[in-house]
Formats: structure tokens, C-alpha cells, sequence
């Protein structure tokens, strides 16, 4: 038997017992309760009714005799729990309550009363996991209650609608969702999908919610506001908030789609595998099941790319390559108006061929959410299939794909929101408590793997290994997170012995104390260095594993890295879109599984087995798209309609099977055509006499004939279209079995590992294994990005600890929808955009919270703008104070303005949504960044970054046409190597010439340089993509500029301030702003206090103040984006650069440069002033030349041979033994004797006379000698 066969058994077995126990619970709890009074009353479990001995005796085994307290009553309390959760109705009875409150009561009295008479196995933790089991139980209880009240709320609310003067009632004010007044007076519904619990709520918009008028009803996103919410402040209120709020994001992004005209839709299914032609790998597996393909007519050119000078071939691979339209696993809706009805079905995009895509008809591959749409589809393909062709030109088949949706993001988010109890979500008390705090309110209890007898610790790792730490600390420092005095030690231990400043110390140890930890990192204070050693710490506890969860794959690289540079390798990452190479052995994909073959072979049988039966189903389906027969109807009739069919079995008989052939039907295919066309209405009546078997088809008119078999074939489609989608979830049902095998093998992997890494969605769609890994730390960096539904979906309940680190202050969570958003008036109600860190930290949540102040990226000029902005307590580091100066530039950070108007809005990669962009913005950075480059700096010491989408794009498309020349160190030693060669050459033609000692030239140096495109090299980013990363120094161009200073336009993102404190905080040494000041002054307070800064400080101007590395006097300003060329071409000035190059001792003839400073690479145009060694003749060629064999004239040598060789060079004087002498001469061919006249350096002689010999035939042979 299979193991999910035996799992199911069990359950249903469980169950059994549970509902047993049900039916009994008044009698068991009430004499439990007595039993346990009298335990606490006499202070001891031991039973006095039977000794040891007897017990050993008469028990045989079905008697059990608790060891300790905590044996007598956590059976009992999870007990209660357990039966809470499984019947709906156990948690409003009278007994529950009863029940908890007396449990309450003496377990509270015996651990109070009976100190030091404890057993051994009654630890503290023992203690404090039944306290936190009975709190799981009080959740319920006043779940129960408040259910109670709000039920009699509604009642209230149902007969005072309609009254003249409805008594107010502040909860209800928000509207009650299912119970809204209606337009018609009426109350209900709004629509199909308004429902009060989240967990009957359709993710996706039902067609009725669509094309619903009534507003949408969201509620606000306050926890303890009455007009906010219809529930009281609870559990509840913040699971209903939440997976409201979610959903509604994900119906309010619908808006922005585009739009494709269908031609043909068809259902396939897809069960194959195909040979992969590459042979990167033998098969790809092609497994959905019923799909549907659909064939979209190819838009046009204009509404592709926008870019008129692009062929439409172009344009097309443009569109499908580099927009992304119709993304694999991207949201569709079908939409058609057919008979009267308008239907829409939401599809997800499972198949996407790049060749199919360029094609005049575009082809992708469907699946529809939710399985019961195939039944919508297959009519709607049937009903087109039988109409007429001028029905079916008039017939309109639509496909919206939405830009800003991609539900593989978030619907397991939702989907997890959906299932969850809210009285199994831990950390409750912090995260959604049901009364106001108030700052320093809430006390934050450890973790409860702390409470265990002497745990602790270990903090040593801190002191020993990490760089830079101060000798002569402590051998070992503990930490006990319980103790307040152990807290305090360990925080001055490490600020004296460690690397570690005050607040990190601080935060540290306070993040390992704390069940719900915040710690915020200000920009550049290392709140990843501290998240990876408080990792470390946890896993050297023996706490394992532990989940580390990041917003982005980049971050999640990055912090993974970190914990393998401390020496932690028993990881594991989850998910696909690693780029970090070091990481790429611990994908879980990677790794070794041991899976139940033999489980999923079988399964895989049933698979085939299920995809069998839906072609079957689809060859039916086909075939009724034709003209109905006898032969397809045969079978409905008689088990439908067993007196009709026999009239036709009847008359078939008598037609076809009459021996005597007196009746000849012409033009009929079988009885059923014989009968529709009603050939046999002018028959005698004495042939079809009624023979008393109910209503005679045969007495039919020809256009009631007509209606019942449209009805009969539209009940036999119909039969068949259930039984497909039956067939569909069949199927799907066995690819989740064969899932939860896999997911099997991988959670057996996951409970090896220490550390768990994944992104927020890749949590969301692992649930399932991290409920059943049940990690009990989860660490969420860049928590100031993710949505607080996202970390809810991460928390299992089995988690004790959970620490949150990032800045609220910086990039809040992205959504599609700006109208849910913090920044829009409408949406500061919903608030989605905040956090659940960002919600932490307020003072309202009453929780403490640790701030990393110590910055330790930017200079003081530069970190002063952030600190008047938004960190008043911010500190710069030592090292900070030592940044050299920018090169080449007279100011660190300065501000360039102009007044040049951004670019008319265009569409973006082929989108609805439009972007920004400012062409002079665009030549000005670059020319920035070419002269930056030539200051010496590398190409990954400069990053450029833009707020907008259409601004980045035209930066890399002018990136794309610059190019820098790199020279390592690396490429030095190898032309190095390359003149070592030459020297050891000596060559014999004229063409070659061999390499001299100390000659230099720029061609063979150019060998070791590398020519790099500017746009694969620099990074630019839009800001939103560059934070938590940082470079040397930031270019940033801010687009907006409009010539009306004080008109309505406006600055777009450059307003909000997360973003404002990104930009400014990512450069360590040097930051270029370029924008319009003016604008950015009068529509941003918080840019006019920056600007106003800048300027008192002379670091605002109408151009770039530049100067001269070598020639510091000389100092100019590039107003304009050729400035840069015209004043420093090379980098430096129009002066001549002079310095004598170390090689010849020449004068650089270049113009002032700063790049190449040792001049090993420039070329010497002036006349070669070396001598030829031996001859002492002078070089002909320029210096930067190889001066190569001297090539003199010396006039006639004699050769060794003694002739003569006339005009003769230099070098072959100097080694005459290497010429080849051209005078001919007589030499004898050994083999023959024959003379034959050839060169005299010629050594081998080959005869050419004919060889003469006679043969046996008599004839002479006529080949050659040699």
C-alpha cells in the first residue's frame, strides 16, 4: 500500500476517535477536572489507590502513570486544542470554556504553590509551553466570543438598514462585506465574489465582479480604528485585513492591459516529452494536461515598439525579445460576448515559443486557474464550430493580458492567507494584539529554545574570528538570554573585545533575546554583516534550521555568501534565479535525493493513464463538433430516452434490414438523417401506426424533429464537456500527489541543512515544506520591502523566533497599484505599501526596536544630506574621514542644473504604462562617466542610476556605442612575457624582425588591453533596483525638467521620499546629481532643503567645476555635454603633457593625461636616437618602432662557400651563414651518377633525368630517377 493510502487510513482512523471523544467530552473533562483539583489540593501526582508493584501487575499495559505535572496536563490542553480545531462548532459550548478557565487555574496554582517540589522532567521550559498552549486556547475562546457578537452585530445591522434613524455602530460603519446596501435599496451581495471570509473568497475576479457597479469594499489598514474594520481588533481582523487588501491589489491592477484579437482557440493536451535538439538534455517533459492554444492576430508595428525605423520583422523580434509581452507563467483573461453573455476566464501563460511569436499569427499555450473554466472554453469553441462563417466573422474573441500582474508572485501569498487559522499564528500577542500598546508597554520574552535548562550562547565566535578584533578578551562569552545582567556583560564584552561598536553589540544580543526582533539598519551600517552573525550564532546553539527569507535573489546571494565566508556550508537555497556561481552546489536541485521511486512510478502509470482518458474525451468532443449520426446519438437516447430510441431501432430495422428490399432510402446516411429531413412525413400513415410506446417521433413535425435533436446533441456536449473537466482534475489531482512525493524528498533535505534560504515568494510557494521542516527561526532581511502578508506567509507554527532587519526609511514594498499606496491620497487608508517591519517599529506597536546608527559607506559630505533629511542620529565612521577626493573634479557631491525639457512620455517596453526620459540628461552622464573613466577609475567604481524606466533604457542604448580600454595588472606580465619570446627569436626573412631589448611598441602593447563595451561594463539602474548595493561614485540623472517651474506638472518619483533617501545614501566617495534644480525646489520640500545645502557649500552650479590631476591650476566648467571633450579630451587639459616617457626619454607627445601615468604604452613619433648594437649604425625608424635588424647597405660579402653576394645588408653580414648562396653549380646525384645543375646552398640533389633502365617487356622506363 502506497504511503499516502496509509496516511489517509490513519486520518480517517484519527478522526474516528476524535469525533468518539466528542460525543463524550462533558463526562471526560468534567471528571479530568476533579481528578486534577485533588492533584493540586495534595500537591503530588502520585496515585494512593495503587502501589508500584500492583500497578505493573494489573495495568497490562493500558494504564498510563504520568511521571510529571506537565504529563497530567499538556495531553489534556492539546487535547482541547485539537478538538477546537477540527469542530466548528466545540469552541462556543459552555464546556470549552469551563474547561480552559479550571485547566488555567490549577496549573497556574501548582507551579506557584509547589516550588521545589517539582519533578526533574517539570523544566521551566515544560512550564512555559503549557502557558503558551493555554493562550492558543484563549485566542479561541475569544474568537468564539467575538463571533458571537458580531453575529448579533449583523442581526442588529440587518433590521436597522431600512429603519428612518439606524442607531449607529462604529464597526459597522466600514460596510460588512456579502451585506452591502445595494443601489436598489435591497442588501446583499455586491456581487458573486463578496463574501465575509477570506477563505471563500475567488483570488481571481469572477466575470460578475467585473462588470459589477458597485464600488469595490476594502478596509483600512488600521488596527485599532473602529471605522476601519467591521471585526474587532484581534487575530482575525489582521488575517481578514490583510488577504483583503491583497486581493484587492491584485483586482485594482487589472486596469493597464493589453489588448489581442483572437482567431482561433483549439484544446490539445499536453502529455509528451520531446528529445531535446541541443542535447544539453535528453528530454524535456511537456505535463498540464488539457491546455488551451490560442492564435492571436500579430499587432500592429507602431503599437509594438513605438520605433517607426524598425522593419516589421524587427519590430516583432524587438516586441517578443525586449518587452516581455506574454511572459511565461504571465495573467490573460479570455473574453467573448456570445448569445447575449458577456464571459471572462483568467488563463496563465504555460507555454511561450519565441519563433511562434514573430510569425503573422502569434500561438501560446493557456491553462485557465481554476479547472472549471475549461468547461466555459470548450462551449464557447463548440459554439463557434457549428455556427455559420458570417456568424463567425461577427463572432469577437478577445485576450487582455495585464502588464502589472504576475500572479506566480502573489497568489501563494494569498493562497497561504486563505488557509491559515489565525489561532496557530505565532507571535500573536506582538503581531496583532487586540488593544492599544504603548511605547515600553510590551515586555519581549525570549525565545522558548532558551528556556531550556542551561542554554545559552555562545558569543566567543564574535571576539575570535572576525577581523580586526582587539586581543586579550575573554575565552569563552556566554550569553543567557533569560538574564538581564547576562544581556548587559556580553554588550560591553563585545564593544571592548570585538569589532563590533555599541549599537551593533547592543542589537546583537538584544535580536538573540527577543522572540519578535526589529533591528534597522541605516544605510550603510551593516545590517547584513550583523544578520549573517547572528546566523552564525544560532546555528552554533544547536538551533536548526533556520530560515532565512529576502525580498530579492540578489540579496539572498549575497547574505548566503556571507554565511559561507564565516564557515557555514550545511545550507540550502531554494529557487532558480541564483547568479552567484559559489552557490550554485547548494540549490536544492543540486542536491542528492532519495526518492520513492517505486511511489512515483506508479503514480506516473495513473498519470498516463489520466491523460489517456482526457484524449479519449477530446476525440468525443471533436467528433460532436460534426454533424450528428445515428452511431453518436445511439447511446444517449437509450439511456436517456429508452422509448424514443426504440422507435428508431424500430424503423431501422424495418428500413435497412428488410430482406425483400421494397423501400430504397436515397441520400440519407442512417435513420436519424432519414428522420431530421423527414422524408417519411408524405409515407402512408398505415406504415408508422402507433404501437403504444409513449410519444411517436415519427408523428413529429419536421421543426419539432429539428428542436429535439439540437436539444439531444446539446445534452450529450454538455456530458461531455463535465466529464473533461472531471478528467482535468483527475489529472491535476495525481500531478499534486506526484508533487507531494517530491516535496517529500525535498523537505527529507531541508531538515539536514542549518540554514534555509529563499525569497518572500518562493516561502510562499514552499509552504507545505516549511510547515512540515518547521524551522523555528525565521530571518527576513530587507524587511522594509516586504509585504507584511508576505511575512505572515513565511511564519509556520512551530516558529519561535522571528527577527526582522532592514529600513523602513528607504524603498517601501513595490505594488502594481498606487491607489492601495501610503503616497496616494485615497490610499493612505489601505496603506499596502507598509510593512510589517516599518508597522514594528512606530511607537504605536509598543515593541522595543535596535538602530544600527554607524554608517561606514559615505564620506561626511555626502552622509549629511541623509542626516538632515531623515536620520538625525546617524554617525560616520572612522574610515569614512579618510575618503581620498573625487578625481578630477572640484567637488565631492555637487548638483548639475540646467533647464533642458525631458522627452515627450513613450510608451515603454509596449506597455500602456508610459516612462520619462531627458535626452540631454542622457549625453551629459555619459560624458561624465568617459571623463570619470579617464581620471583612472574602473568600470565597477561607477554607477549610474535614473528613477525612470524609459531614461535607463536610453542610457544603456548610448552605453552601447562607447567602448573603455582595460589594462591589468595580469595583461602587463603577459606582454612582458610576449617581448621575452620575441627577444629569444631570430628570424630569417625579410618580413620578421626580432624584439630588442627595451623597445616598446603600442600595437603589441594594445595585445594585453581588453576593449569593453561601456554598456555590459557600468552599471545602471533605475533605484529602486540599486538598493542595499553601493559604489565608489553615483551618477544620477533625474529627468523631469519642464520650462513651467510653477505649472501643474510635476516630479513624479523624485518626490517621494524612501526614494530621495536611496539616491542619496548609495555613493561612498563622490555623487554627480544632474536634474533641474529649479523644478526640483518648487515641488519637494525635501529637494529644496537638499539643494539649499548644496548651494551654501558651492556645490550647485550649470556645470561640472573640473580641473586638471596634473595641472591643478587649470580649472574649467562643463556647462554642456561636449565640454568635457573640448576641455579635457585625454582627461586632463589642452596642455602638452611633456613628462619624458621612460622608455626613450622623449617628451609625451600627447595632449595632458591622466590615465597611464607610467607612459609604458604611448607612442614615440620622433626619430630613433639608438644605435644598432655591433654595427653602431644608426635606426632608421621612429623611436615608438622596434628598432628590429639593422638593415644598412654594407655592399658585396664573400659567402663560406666563396662566391660572392651582392648588396647585402647589415644583419646578414653579420651572419653570412645564413644565407642561401644563389649561384648554380654543378653537383652529382649519388643514387645514379647523373650531374645536375643547381644553387649552390642547395644540400639535397634530386636526379630528373629519365631513368633509362630496360624493363622485361623490352621497353625503357620513363620515370624519374628520384
Amino acid at each position: 500500500m502506497r504511503r499516502m493510502e496509509i496516511v489517509s487510513q490513519h486520518m480517517e482512523e484519527a478522526n474516528y476517535v476524535y469525533a468518539f471523544v466528542r460525543t463524550a467530552h462533558m463526562q471526560l473533562f468534567r471528571l479530568y477536572l476533579e481528578h486534577l483539583n485533588e492533584i493540586v489540593d495534595r500537591h503530588s501526582i502520585e496515585d494512593l489507590t495503587m502501589s508500584h508493584e500492583s500497578f505493573l501487575q494489573e495495568s497490562e499495559g493500558r494504564k498510563f502513570a504520568p511521571l510529571c505535572f506537565t504529563q497530567v496536563c499538556l495531553p489534556i490542553i492539546r487535547l482541547l486544542y485539537l478538538l477546537g480545531k477540527k469542530f466548528k462548532d466545540f469552541i462556543y459550548e459552555d464546556t470549552f470554556q469551563e474547561t480552559v478557565l479550571k485547566v488555567d487555574t490549577l496549573t497556574s496554582k501548582w507551579i506557584d504553590e509547589c516550588q521545589g517540589e517539582h519533578s526533574v522532567l517539570d523544566s521551566t521550559l515544560c512550564f512555559q509551553t503549557m502557558r503558551d498552549e493555554i493562550k492558543r486556547l484563549y485566542k479561541m475562546l475569544r474568537r468564539g466570543e467575538r463571533d458571537i457578537q458580531a453575529g448579533a452585530a449583523l442581526r442588529k445591522a440587518g433590521k436597522q438598514i431600512h429603519g428612518p434613524d439606524p442607531e449607529p455602530w462604529d464597526v459597522l460603519e466600514v460596510g460588512i462585506p456579502g451585506r452591502a446596501v445595494l443601489k436598489d435599496g435591497s442588501v446583499g451581495p455586491r456581487h458573486d465574489n463578496d463574501r465575509a471570509d477570506i477563505a471563500d473568497i475567488q483570488l481571481l475576479p469572477t466575470t460578475e465582479e467585473c462588470l459589477s457597479r458597485e464600488p469595490p469594499l476594502l478596509p483600512g489598514n488600521f488596527p485599532f480604528h473602529n471605522n476601519a474594520h467591521w471585526l474587532p481588533p484581534g487575530p482575525e481582523r489582521w488575517l481578514d485585513n490583510q488577504g483583503n487588501l491583497a486581493a484587492g491589489r491584485l483586482r485594482d491592477a487589472n486596469v493597464d492591459y493589453n489588448v489581442y484579437s483572437i482567431v482561433e482557440i483549439d484544446m490539445p493536451l499536453k502529455h509528451t516529452f520531446r528529445r531535446d535538439e541541443r542535447g544539453d538534455s535528453p528530454r524535456f517533459f511537456e505535463r498540464h494536461g488539457l491546455c488551451v492554444d490560442v492564435r492571436l492576430k500579430q499587432p500592429s508595428v507602431a503599437d509594438l515598439t513605438g520605433r517607426a525605423e524598425l522593419s516589421e520583422q524587427q519590430s516583432r523580434k524587438h516586441l517578443w525579445e525586449k518587452t516581455g509581452r506574454l511572459p511565461f507563467h504571465g495573467m490573460v483573461a479570455l473574453v467573448t460576448y456570445m448569445d447575449g453573455k458577456l464571459q471572462m476566464v483568467f488563463c496563465q501563460i504555460v507555454e511561450r515559443d519565441l519563433e511562434r511569436l514573430v510569425e503573422d499569427v502569434v500561438e501560446v499555450a493557456l491553462q485557465p486557474f481554476e479547472t472549471r473554466d475549461f468547461a466555459v472554453l470548450a462551449q464557447w469553441r463548440l459554439s463557434a464550430s457549428l455556427k455559420s462563417n458570417q456568424e463567425r466573422n461577427r463572432l469577437r474573441m478577445l485576450l487582455l493580458e495585464f502588464n502589472n500582474v504576475f500572479l506566480v508572485a502573489y497568489e501563494p501569498v494569498l493562497r497561504t492567507l486563505q488557509s491559515i487559522h489565525p489561532a496557530i499564528m505565532p507571535f500573536l500577542e506582538y503581531l496583532a494584539p487586540e488593544t492599544p500598546q504603548t511605547p515600553g508597554e510590551s515586555r519581549m520574552e525570549p525565545p522558548i529554545y532558551c528556556l531550556a535548562d542551561e542554554f545559552s550562547f555562545d558569543l566567543s565566535s564574535v571576539i575570535r574570528t572576525y577581523p580586526g578584533t582587539v586581543n586579550g578578551g575573554p575565552s569563552q562569552l556566554l550569553l543567557r538570554p533569560d538574564q538581564q545582567n547576562s544581556r548587559e556583560e556580553c554588550e560591553a564584552a563585545l564593544v571592548r573585545y570585538s569589532t563590533l561598536e555599541h549599537d551593533q553589540a547592543k542589537a546583537l544580543v538584544h535580536a538573540l533575546s527577543s522572540r519578535v526582533a526589529c533591528i534597522q539598519g541605516l544605510p550603510g551600517s551593516g545590517k547584513s554583516f550583523i544578520g549573517s552573525m547572528l546566523t552564525r550564532i544560532i546555528v552554533e546553539a544547536k538551533v536548526s534550521p533556520v530560515l532565512v527569507v529576502c525580498y530579492t535573489n540578489h540579496a539572498l546571494d549575497q547574505f548566503l555568501c556571507h554565511l559561507l565566508d564565516v564557515g557555514i556550508t550545511r545550507l540550502v537555497r531554494i529557487g532558480g534565479q541564483c547568479k552567484e556561481p559559489r552557490l550554485e552546489k547548494f540549490n536544492l536541485n543540486s542536491l542528492p535525493k532519495s526518492v520513492q521511486r517505486y511511489e512515483l512510478k506508479l503514480l506516473y502509470e495513473e498519470l498516463d493513464r489520466n491523460a489517456d482518458a482526457i484524449a479519449s474525451i477530446l476525440e468525443e468532443l471533436n467528433a460532436k463538433t460534426r454533424r450528428p449520426t445515428w452511431q453518436s446519438l445511439k447511446w444517449f437516447l437509450e439511456t436517456n430516452y429508452p422509448d424514443i430510441y426504440d422507435y428508431f431501432a424500430e424503423r431501422y430495422a424495418e428500413l435497412y434490414e428488410d430482406d425483400d428490399g421494397n423501400w430504397e432510402v436515397a441520400g440519407c446516411h442512417d435513420i436519424l438523417d432519414y428522420w431530421i429531413r423527414g422524408n417519411d412525413i408524405d409515407a402512408p400513415q398505415s406504415i408508422w401506426q402507433y404501437r403504444g410506446h409513449g410519444p411517436n417521433i415519427w408523428m413529429w413535425s419536421l421543426a419539432r424533429r429539428r428542436d429535439a435533436l439540437t436539444e439531444w446533441v446539446n445534452a450529450t456536449r454538455s456530458a461531455s464537456i463535465e466529464e473533461l473537466v472531471r478528467a482535468q482534475e483527475t489529472y491535476l489531482s495525481t500531478m499534486k500527489k506526484i508533487k507531494i512525493v517530491k516535496d517529500q524528498a525535498d523537505v527529507n533535505v531541508l531538515e539536514c541543512a542549518h540554514i534555509i534560504g529563499m525569497t518572500t515568494t518562493g516561502a510562499a510557494k514552499n509552504q507545505q515544506k516549511i510547515t512540515a521542516v518547521a524551522p523555528p527561526v525565521v530571518i527576513c532581511e530587507e524587511a522594509g520591502e516586504v509585504l507584511e502578508a508576505q511575512v505572515m506567509a513565511c511564519l509556520s507554527p512551530a516558529c519561535q523566533q522571528l527577527v526582522l532587519i532592514g529600513d523602513h526609511k528607504q524603498l517601501r514594498p513595490h505594488i502594481a497599484t498606487y491607489n492601495l499606496s501610503v503616497e496616494s491620497a485615497i490610499g493612505e487608508r489601505f496603506a499596502l505599501d507598509k510593512s510589517l517591519f516599518e508597522r514594528l517599529v512606530a511607537p504605536s506597536s509598543g515593541l522595543p526596536f535596535w538602530m544600527l546608527t554607524e554608517q561606514h559607506r559615505m564620506r561626511p559630505q555626502i552622509s549629511q544630506l541623509i542626516r538632515m533629511l531623515f536620520y538625525p542620529e546617524v554617525r560616520d565612521a572612522r574610515e569614512t574621514l579618510e575618503y581620498p577626493p573625487v578625481l578630477g573634479v572640484d567637488k565631492n557631491v555637487f548638483f548639475v542644473n540646467h533647464n533642458h525639457p525631458e522627452d515627450v512620455a513613450s510608451a515603454v517596453l509596449g506597455a500602456s504604462v508610459r516612462s520619462h526620459s531627458n535626452e540631454y540628461e542622457v549625453a551629459y552622464i555619459v560624458s561624465t562617466l568617459r571623463y570619470l573613466l579617464q581620471q583612472g577609475y574602473h568600470t565597477s567604481d561607477i554607477a549610474i542610476l535614473t528613477p525612470y524606466i524609459g531614461q535607463l533604457m536610453k542610457l544603456r542604448s548610448a552605453l552601447r556605442g562607447e567602448f573603455v580600454l582595460e589594462l591589468n595588472e595580469l595583461d602587463q606580465v603577459q606582454i612582458q612575457r610576449t617581448f621575452d619570446v620575441g627577444n629569444a627569436m631570430v628570424a630569417g626573412d625579410d618580413e620578421d624582425d626580432s624584439i630588442d631589448e627595451g623597445t616598446w611598441n603600442e600595437n603589441h602593447a594594445k595585445l594585453g588591453a581588453t576593449k569593453k563595451e561601456l554598456s555590459g561594463v557600468i552599471r545602471a539602474a533605475t533605484i529602486d533596483n540599486f538598493q542595499g548595493e553601493e559604489a565608489t561614485i553615483i551618477l544620477a540623472s533625474l529627468v523631469r525638467s519642464n520650462t513651467n517651474v510653477h505649472g501643474r506638472g510635476g516630479i513624479g518619483f523624485l518626490k517621494t521620499p524612501n526614494r530621495i533617501n536611496v539616491l542619496l545614501s548609495r555613493a561612498k566617495h563622490g555623487l554627480i546629481l544632474v536634474g533641474h534644480g529649479d523644478l526640483l525646489r518648487a515641488k519637494s520640500p525635501l529637494w529644496q532643503q537638499v539643494l539649499d545645502q548644496l548651494h551654501s557649500e558651492e556645490c550647485y552650479g550649470n556645470g561640472l567645476p573640473l580641473h586638471c590631476q596634473r595641472h591643478p591650476d587649470y580649472q574649467r566648467i562643463a556647462t554642456n555635454p561636449s565640454s568635457f571633450a573640448l576641455l579635457a579630451p585625454d582627461g586632463g587639459c589642452l596642455r602638452p603633457c611633456g613628462q619624458r616617457l621612460a622608455r626613450c626619454g622623449h617628451a609625451c607627445p600627447k595632449l595632458c593625461h591622466v590615465d597611464q601615468p607610467s607612459h609604458t604604452t604611448i607612442y614615440c613619433t620622433q626619430p630613433c636616437p639608438r644605435l644598432q648594437p655591433d654595427c653602431e649604425h644608426v635606426c632608421p625608424r621612429v623611436c615608438g618602432d622596434f628598432c628590429g635588424r639593422c638593415k644598412v647597405p654594407v655592399g658585396t660579402i664573400v659567402l663560406p662557400c666563396g662566391h660572392a653576394y651582392s648588396n647585402a645588408r647589415c644583419f646578414e653580414a653579420k651572419r653570412p651563414s645564413k644565407l642561401r648562396c644563389s649561384v648554380l653549380v654543378d653537383k652529382t646525384v649519388p643514387m645514379c651518377g647523373h650531374v645536375q645543375r643547381v644553387n649552390c646552398s642547395t644540400v639535397s640533389v634530386k636526379c630528373t633525368r629519365p631513368c633509362g633502365v630496360v624493363l622485361p617487356c623490352g621497353h625503357a622506363c620513363s620515370r624519374k630517377v628520384s
